[in-house]
């Protein structure tokens, strides 16, 4: 096994949405775990992403933007709203659950009331123990410390992902951040 999977927690990213895919129970949690994943969304603001927050550009790259939702009474980190880059694999992944997701509601993973989901963690925690992975170990923030880490490893700019996960500060994007792979 690859290191930094949820197995082997402290050595690298903690979460691999590889891994613990086969174990949802629905194509909507697999593509909310892919967002979280390949964004580093918090998980309230995933939950609380509308299907115009979603931009597909096909002469540059495609975004996924955090802004302010009144009607949801949520507002973004630090009061910021934000646009991250997505890849392509994911833009496709999320337009295949829009395209079965439930249209009269402007969320993008509603529930039956058109609310998000919010038992996502606990949905996460049985995924975990299904693919016989340390459920106490597993969170869905651990996504962010993910994207985190493998951007940092990518050599985008430490300001870049600060702005990408909504902080105000640094020392609150360091603590997401794991040691390099040797």
């Amino acid at each position: 096994m690859e290191q930094g999977t949820a197995r082997h927690p402290g050595r690298g990213p903690c979460a691999s949405v590889e891994e613990v895919a086969p174990w949802t129970l629905s194509s909507g949690i697999h593509a909310l775990f892919q967002l979280m994943r390949w964004s580093g969304l918090a998980i309230r603001d995933a939950l609380t992403l509308k299907r115009g927050e979603l931009q597909h550009h096909k002469a540059k790259a495609s975004t996924v933007r955090v802004s302010h939702k009144p009607d949801r009474n949520w507002t973004p980190k630090a009061y910021k709203e934000h646009e991250i880059p997505i890849p392509a694999k994911l833009v496709k992944k999320l337009k295949a659950w829009k395209a079965k997701s439930d249209k009269s509601c402007n969320l993008l993973f509603p529930t039956s009331g058109c609310n998000p989901k919010l038992d996502s963690l606990d949905g996460s925690k049985a995924c975990a123990e299904r693919a016989k992975l340390d459920k106490d170990n597993f969170s869905l923030h651990k996504f962010r410390s993910t994207f985190a880490t493998r951007c940092l490893w990518a050599g985008v700019n430490l300001r870049r992902i600060q702005q990408w996960l909504g902080h105000s500060d640094m020392e609150s994007t360091m603590g997401y951040l794991k040691p390099a792979r040797n």
